[in-house]
C-alpha cells in the first residue's frame, strides 16, 4: 500500500511503523491489501452459501442449503440401506474369495466404493459471511468473509464500530466496492469509541403505498416490507410471484427467482399467512398493476421475525386486520382488475394509495412522497371494482372450459374419387329479393 508523505518528512525507514489508514472512496478496484479501515457495520447479512459443480459456481441462501443437505442425506441413506453390493455381486466376491486370495477382494470393494462414489457426487458448499461497511466519509463497501468462525460471528453486529486491518480490494459489483477478508485480516472492536462520527443508516420498514412511488429511492436499493400473502403464482420464466397486501389494500408482489422450492420456503409461504421479508432487491421496477421487489440469497423471509423494527410492523399489521377471508378477497378483486387493464394509468393518472404511516409526519421524506403520488390521482374506484367482477366471470369460465381438456387430433378424409363438386369454389348465397 502507497501512500504519499508530508513534504517535511524524511526519506528512509519509519521508526515506528503502523497500518496506514484509509477511506473508502479512495479505494481503487485492484488496489490490493489494505492498510487499516475505521468503518461501521450497517448490514450484517445472513450466511450464505457458495457452490461449484459442473464449470457453474452459485450462491444459496442458509434454507436453500439446508434443505439440498437435507435431500443429499436421505439419497445417502437409500444408499446405504440397499447396501453397497446386489446379490449376484456377494455371490461372485464369495467365489472369488475361495479361488484368489483376501487381498484381491480387498481390491473389488475398493473398486466398487471408487464407482458409487464417483456416481454419488454429495452436495458441497462453502459458508460466507457478507457485512456491508461505511466509513465517516459516507462511503459504503461490502466485505465478504469466507469460512467464518463463530467467535467473529458472535462479535460482528449491526452498529458496531470496527478497525479493519488488511482487506483486499476485489473489484466491483454493481457500482459497488467489494472486500474479501484474508487470513491477514484483523479485527479491533472499537465499540462506540468518541471522536468518529457516523451517518445514520438504521432499518425501517417501507409502507408499501410507497413502492407505487418513482421516487422512491431507499438506502442502498434495499427495502424491509411486511404483508398478508393472498396469492401465489405458478412458476413462469424462472422465476414465481408471490403478492402481499396490508390492511389498506396496498399490493406488492415478491419474486422469487428459482421458485420457493429452490429458496427453500415452499413450507412457510402459504395463503393467510404474515411475512415479513428483508434485504429486498428493489430495481426500480414499476408498473400499473403493482411494484415488484427481488428475493435474493441475501433476503430473509420469515413468519416470525425477530428484529425490533420488523416485529413492530408484524404486530401493528396483524392488530389491524379484523377479516383475513374479506381482505384477501378484496385484495383478489383489485389484482383482477390491475390485470385487466395493461396498467392503472387513466390519463396519466394512477390510483390512489393510502398509507397513514407517512400522514403521522407530513415534513418526512415518506410523507413528501406519498403527497406526490395522491397530487397524481383521478382514477375511480367503481369502474376498477365493475372490471374486477367481469374479470373474475371470465376466470371461473375459461376454469371450467380447463376441465374438459384438450381435444383429440383431427385426422384427415382421404377420398379416393372426389367429385368435381368438390373442387369448385364457395359461392356466398345472396338473398332473394323478389322472395
Amino acid at each position: 500500500m502507497v501512500r504519499r508523505a508530508r513534504w517535511w518528512s524524511r526519506l528512509g525507514l519509519i521508526s515506528h511503523p503502523r497500518c496506514l489508514p484509509a477511506q473508502l472512496g479512495s479505494i481503487f478496484s485492484d488496489g490490493g491489501l489494505i492498510g487499516c479501515l475505521t468503518v461501521v457495520l450497517t448490514r450484517v447479512y445472513p450466511l450464505i452459501y457458495f457452490e461449484r459443480s459442473s464449470g457453474t459456481s452459485c450462491f444459496r441462501g442458509e434454507k436453500a442449503h439446508l434443505r439440498l443437505v437435507k435431500e443429499n442425506q436421505q439419497s445417502k441413506e437409500t444408499t446405504l440401506h440397499q447396501g453397497l453390493l446386489t446379490a449376484s455381486q456377494i455371490d461372485l466376491a464369495r467365489s472369488w474369495h475361495q479361488e484368489q486370495a483376501d487381498k484381491k477382494r480387498s481390491k473389488i470393494n475398493a473398486e466398487v466404493h471408487r464407482r458409487l462414489n464417483k456416481k454419488q457426487k454429495l452436495y458441497e458448499a462453502v459458508p460466507v459471511l457478507k457485512l456491508r461497511i461505511m466509513d465517516t466519509d459516507g462511503s459504503c463497501a461490502i466485505l465478504s468473509v469466507w469460512r467464518p468462525p463463530e467467535e467473529l460471528q458472535q462479535t460482528l453486529s449491526e452498529g458496531r464500530m470496527f478497525r479493519i486491518f488488511y482487506a483486499w480490494a476485489a473489484g466491483y459489483r454493481r457500482d459497488c466496492l467489494q472486500l474479501t477478508a484474508t487470513r491477514q485480516t484483523r479485527w479491533e472492536d472499537i465499540g462506540a469509541e468518541t471522536g468518529h462520527s457516523f451517518p445514520d443508516c438504521d432499518r425501517h420498514v417501507t409502507p408499501l403505498c410507497l413502492t407505487l412511488s418513482k421516487n422512491l429511492h431507499p438506502v442502498w436499493n434495499e427495502v424491509d416490507v411486511v404483508g398478508l400473502v393472498f396469492r401465489i403464482d405458478q412458476m413462469d420464466q424462472g422465476s414465481q410471484l408471490v403478492y402481499i397486501v396490508d390492511h389498506h389494500l396496498n399490493i406488492l408482489a415478491l419474486k422469487f427467482w428459482g421458485g420457493l422450492k429452490e429458496c427453500g420456503v415452499e413450507d412457510i409461504v402459504s395463503c393467510e399467512s404474515m411475512l415479513s421479508v428483508s434485504n429486498c432487491s428493489w430495481r426500480g421496477y414499476y408498473s400499473g398493476r403493482c411494484a415488484c421487489v427481488h428475493v435474493t440469497e441475501l433476503s430473509v423471509v420469515s413468519i416470525s421475525p425477530r428484529h425490533p423494527h420488523l416485529v413492530e410492523a408484524f404486530d401493528h399489521l396483524k392488530k389491524n386486520i379484523e377479516d383475513v377471508k374479506a381482505l384477501i378477497y378484496k385484495a383478489d378483486m383489485k389484482l383482477d382488475g390491475f390485470k385487466d387493464e395493461s396498467s392503472l394509468h387513466t390519463d396519466g393518472a394512477i390510483i390512489q394509495n393510502h398509507c397513514p404511516q407517512a400522514e403521522e409526519n407530513m415534513d418526512s421524506p415518506v410523507a413528501k412522497s406519498v403527497n406526490q403520488i395522491a397530487e397524481s390521482t383521478t382514477a375511480s374506484a367503481p369502474n376498477i371494482n365493475r372490471r374486477a367482477e367481469r374479470s373474475r366471470e371470465i376466470r371461473s369460465r375459461l376454469n371450467s372450459l380447463v376441465q374438459y381438456g384438450t381435444p383429440s387430433p383431427l385426422t384427415g378424409v382421404a377420398f379416393n374419387n372426389p367429385s368435381p363438386k368438390t373442387w369448385k369454389p364457395f359461392k356466398v348465397p345472396f338473398k332473394n329479393s323478389k322472395s
